[in-house]
C-alpha cells in the first residue's frame, strides 16, 4: 500500500507540472500539439501508475526540463520549444514503461521465479565458478566451483532472481580445474582495470605505501590521480604567480609511488589558484601564469630525461578539469571550458606530444544534452577552435539493483547515443573511459535522494563484476573504481555519505566499518575478476544476452589462457 501511495504522490507532482487533464489515443508525438501531448501523457501516466510501473525516469526527465526552462527564461529565450521537446520525449518513454520496450525493462513483478538460458559450448565439460567468494574468516575464502557434462555441446543453465555473476570455462575432463588466483593471465600494463586513488595517494605522499601495495596486489593497470591527489595548481605554485616557483614535493611522491609499482597514470589538472581569482570554476585570469604551470607540469612528468622529477616517472594521460557540467566544479560556459581545454592541451602537446589528453569527465550521461553546461555544447565549441582530445570520460554510478533500467540505458548510450554525438562533431575515433564508478555497501547510507536501501558486501561485489563486464563489453575502454580504500571526506552526510561507503577496504570510520584495513568481499572479487579477465580481448566480445528477461550473458575471448570465458548473471 505504501508503494502505491508513494507512486500516487509522484504522479500527482507530475500532473501539477504537466497541467490539464485526461486524454487518450496513440498518435505520433510529432503530429500532436502541446495541449494534446499534455493530455496524452497525463492519460498514459495514469494507466502506467495503475499497473505499478516505475515512473522515476519520467520524473528525472521533468527535473532536467525545469533546469533548461529556467536557464532559457533567465537568458530571455523562448521556453516553448524546450517544453515541446520534453513532452514528445516523455510520451515515447512513458508508452514503453512496463511493456517490454528494448530500452526500458519490464516491471520487476514480471520476472519472479527462475529463468533458463541455453548456451552452445564446445567441449565435454564446463566449469562454473561463482564470481563472489565465500569467506569463512579473514584468512580463508574460496570461490564455489562445480563441473557439468555438456550434452551435444549444449548447456542449459537455470538462473533464479539475482543469481550470478558466474564464470563458465570449458574443461577437458570432469575434474575441477584450479581457481588459484595465481593460475591465470594478468597483463597489468595493458588491461582495462583501474582505481581512482585519492586516499591511497595522499597516504603515499606522507610515506605510507601500504595501500599502494594493496592496489598492486589487485592486478590493476591504471590509476587516476584526481581531487586533492591530482595536479592542483593552487597547491603546487607559490605566489606571486608567474615566477616559476613550484612546490613539487607531494606531487613527486605520489607519481613516484605509482611509477615504482608500474602503474599507468591518468592525472586530472585542476586549473584554479586562490591568488588568481576568488571563486573557483572559471577560466584563469592570469592565463600566462597558468600556461607556464601546465608546461612545467607536463615537462616534469614526461619521462624524457630533461627537467624530469627525480625518479623520471611519467604521466600517461592528462585530464583537463573534472565534471564541468556541474557548477561545483565549473561555473563558466561551454565556450569558456572549450577555451580552457584548448589552451591546456596545446601547452601539454608542446612539451609531450605523446601524452594522451582527456576531456573533464561528464558527471552523468544525461549531461550530454541536458543541464547548465552540456557536453554537446562543449564538443561544438571544441570543433570551432580546433581542440583535439584522445579520451571522452564518463562517470557512471547508478546501482543496478535499485536502478535496473540503467542496464539497458548503458547499451543505448554506448551503442547509439554517444557514438552518434562524437561522430557528429568529428571525434569518431576517440576512446571512451569510465574514470569513476562505484557501488556502496552498508546500512543507512545517504545519497542525493535520502537514505538508501541496505546493501550487503555480497551485493556490492556482484555489482562490481556486473559493472565492469557490462561496461567493457559495450565499448568502454577502461573502468576505474572509486576508490579502493574507503574515504573519510567531509561530504554532505559525513561518514554515512554514499561516497564514503563505496571503497573496497574499510578505513576505520563510520557505522558500517568492520575494522581499519579489512578487505571487503568486493576487493577479493575484483582481484579474482582481473585474474579471469586480465587478458580479455574486449573488442571481440559476443553479446549473447543484454538484459532480455533479466538475463545477461557475454562470451569473452582472451589472449591467455586459450578458449573463451562466459560471464552470466540474472538482474531483474
Amino acid at each position: 500500500m505504501a508503494k502505491y501511495i508513494a507512486m500516487g504522490i509522484v504522479v500527482g507532482v507530475l500532473y501539477i507540472f504537466l497541467g490539464s487533464a485526461m486524454g487518450g489515443g496513440g498518435k505520433s508525438p510529432e503530429n500532436m500539439g502541446m495541449m494534446e501531448l499534455r493530455q496524452e501523457l497525463h492519460a498514459v501516466l495514469d494507466k502506467k501508475r495503475a499497473k505499478g510501473c516505475d515512473l522515476t525516469e519520467i520524473k528525472e526527465l521533468k527535473r532536467r526540463e525545469d533546469i533548461l526552462v529556467a536557464k532559457a527564461a533567465e537568458d530571455g529565450k523562448d521556453i516553448q520549444p524546450i517544453r515541446l521537446n520534453y513532452l514528445k520525449k516523455a510520451l515515447v518513454i512513458a508508452r514503453g514503461l512496463c511493456d517490454g520496450n528494448a530500452d526500458t525493462p519490464l516491471s520487476e513483478k514480471h520476472y519472479k521465479g527462475s529463468r533458463s538460458i541455453t548456451l552452445s559450448i564446445p567441449g565435454e565439460y564446463v566449469q562454473i565458478t561463482q564470481a563472489v567468494p565465500e569467506i569463512k574468516n579473514s584468512n580463508s575464502f574460496h570461490f564455489p566451483v562445480e563441473s557439468r557434462k555438456l550434452i551435444n555441446g549444449q548447456l542449459e543453465l537455470k538462473l533464479n532472481d539475482g543469481d550470478g555473476p558466474l564464470y563458465l570455462e570449458t574443461l577437458p575432463t570432469s575434474v575441477k580445474s584450479s581457481v588459484d588466483l595465481k593460475s591465470n593471465c594478468v597483463d597489468a600494463q595493458n588491461n582495462s582495470f583501474g582505481i581512482l586513488a585519492e586516499p591511497e595517494l595522499l597516504m603515499a605522499s606522507d610515506g605510507d605505501l601500504a595501500q599502494i601495495k594493496n592496489m598492486k596486489a589487485l592486478g590493476i593497470g591504471w590509476v587516476r590521480m584526481a581531487g586533492r591527489a591530482g595536479a592542483v595548481w593552487d597547491l603546487i605554485e607559490n605566489a606571486p604567480l608567474g615566477r616559476g616557483d613550484y612546490n613539487w614535493g607531494k606531487m613527486d611522491s605520489m607519481v613516484r609511488a605509482l611509477s615504482d609499482s608500474e602503474f599507468k597514470i591518468l592525472c586530472t589538472i585542476k586549473p584554479f589558484h586562490s591568488k588568481d581569482q576568488k571563486d573557483h570554476g572559471k577560466l584563469p585570469i592570469n592565463l600566462s601564469a597558468y600556461v607556464d604551470f601546465v608546461r612545467h607540469l607536463a615537462e616534469r612528468y614526461d619521462g624524457d630525461g630533461i627537467d624530469d622529477c627525480p625518479s623520471g616517472a611519467k604521466v600517461d594521460c592528462w585530464q583537463v578539469h573534472n565534471e564541468v557540467d556541474l557548477s561545483h566544479f565549473w561555473m563558466g560556459t561551454a565556450y569558456g571550458y572549450a577555451r580552457l581545454f584548448k589552451i591546456t592541451s596545446d601547452a601539454i602537446r608542446e612539451v609531450d606530444s605523446g601524452a594522451k589528453i582527456a576531456l573533464g569527465g561528464i558527471s552523468n550521461p544525461g549531461s550530454l544534452y541536458n543541464g547548465r553546461c552540456t557536453y554537446v555544447d562543449i564538443l561544438s565549441e571544441l570543433r570551432k577552435n580546433g581542440g583535439k582530445f584522445d579520451v571522452f570520460d564518463v562517470h557512471w554510478y547508478k546501482n543496478y539493483i535499485t536502478h535496473p533500467d540503467y542496464n539497458s540505458k548503458l547499451v543505448a548510450f554506448m551503442g547509439r547515443e554517444l557514438p552518434a554525438v562524437l561522430e557528429q562533431y568529428g571525434y569518431k575515433n576517440v576512446d571512451v573511459w569510465f574514470s569513476e564508478t562505484g557501488a556502496y555497501s552498508g546500512a543507512n547510507v545517504v545519497g542525493r535522494q535520502g537514505v538508501l536501501k541496505i546493501q550487503s558486501e555480497v551485493q556490492q561485489a556482484k555489482n562490481l563484476v556486473r559493472f565492469y563486464v557490462h561496461f567493457l563489453s559495450n565499448g568502454v575502454g577502461k573502468v576505474f573504481w572509486t576508490s579502493m580504500l574507503e574515504t573519510n571526506a567531509s561530504y554532505l552526510h559525513g561518514t554515512d555519505d554514499y561516497f564514503n561507503n563505496i571503497g573496497l577496504i574499510y578505513n576505520g570510520f563510520g557505522k558500517n566499518d568492520k575494522g581499519k584495513g579489512k578487505k571487503k568481499k568486493s576487493y577479493i572479487t575484483y582481484q579474482f575478476m582481473i585474474k579471469k579477465l586480465g587478458c580479455a580481448q574486449w573488442q571481440r566480445t559476443e553479446k549473447i544476452k543484454t538484459g532480455e528477461n533479466g538475463v545477461f550473458a557475454y562470451k569473452i575471448f582472451r589472449k591467455s589462457p586459450k578458449g573463451p570465458l562466459w560471464v552470466i548473471w540474472e538482474d531483474s
